[in-house]
């Protein structure tokens, strides 16, 4: 009886953002990536960066961890991080202020008001008992006022060994974070899951988890109300830009 009223709090306060709001927003590029963002809660574009101009990131990155030590965040699984990169990179800057990409972002989020935008610049290393980069299977947000759209570039070609990332598909949707919460008697609040609740509720939910193999330029959009992380790696490194976007005019990105 108590997760019944629990279900039907969360859905009384958090319907209209699922499903009763709007966008007028046309979008000139990327209507279906935006139709399978809605559907699964990610997308992957193809070739956004060149090589060269991935390559030339990475120098860029490497060159401003070097100047800025103080600034990075490391985390116990040597993911590296630095926030506001589009300061230091003129091809960064260029990719969080991409009109095509914003309007999809906007569209999604039925909210043509973005109030800050900012790319985080990251390099997560092997390390034996990592857990990857976002430290584990996680939501970044579970209250839905606003969602949390995110655009992630991979920088190097990654495989299975240098920590692609995954994501459960559909898990952004409310009846699915319903299941999900019922299944494994989660609280609505609670965003961290170990891997074998993760395996349990793609198979009894049928949801599946998306593991992205993809080459260095490849742009990846995802929901990040839904469950995600980075996978493990097992060897050599990853090199991500990702753009943050945020709508709620009291939330204040850190720079």
């Amino acid at each position: 009886m108590k997760n019944i009223i629990t279900a039907f709090f969360f859905i009384a306060q958090n319907f209209n953002y699922f499903n009763t709001k709007k966008s007028n927003i046309l979008l000139k590029k990327y209507t279906s990536n935006y139709e399978e963002l809605k559907q699964t809660g990610i997308t992957v574009i193809k070739d956004y960066f060149t090589k060269e101009e991935c390559n030339q990131v990475i120098k860029e990155i490497k060159n401003t961890f070097e100047i800025k030590k103080d600034k990075i965040l490391i985390s116990e699984s040597l993911d590296h991080r630095l926030t506001g990169f589009e300061k230091f990179s003129k091809k960064t800057n260029i990719f969080l202020n991409d009109m095509d990409i914003n309007e999809l972002i906007k569209k999604y989020e039925c909210n043509d008001k973005m109030q800050q935008s900012t790319t985080l610049a990251a390099n997560i290393k092997y390390k034996e008992g990592g857990k990857g980069s976002g430290n584990g299977w996680h939501r970044d947000r579970t209250f839905y006022k606003y969602r949390f759209s995110k655009a992630m570039i991979y920088l190097n070609d990654v495989n299975l060994n240098n920590g692609p990332f995954q994501y459960l598909e559909k898990s952004h949707k409310i009846k699915n974070i319903i299941k999900f919460n019922y299944l494994l008697k989660k609280s609505y609040s609670e965003k961290w899951f170990d891997n074998l609740e993760i395996k349990l509720a793609s198979q009894k939910l049928k949801l599946n988890i998306s593991t992205i193999i993809a080459n260095a330029g490849d742009l990846i959009i995802f929901d990040g109300t839904g469950v995600h992380r980075g996978k493990p790696l097992i060897s050599g490194e990853r090199f991500t830009l990702t753009n943050y976007y945020r709508f709620d005019p009291k939330e204040i990105l850190p720079f």
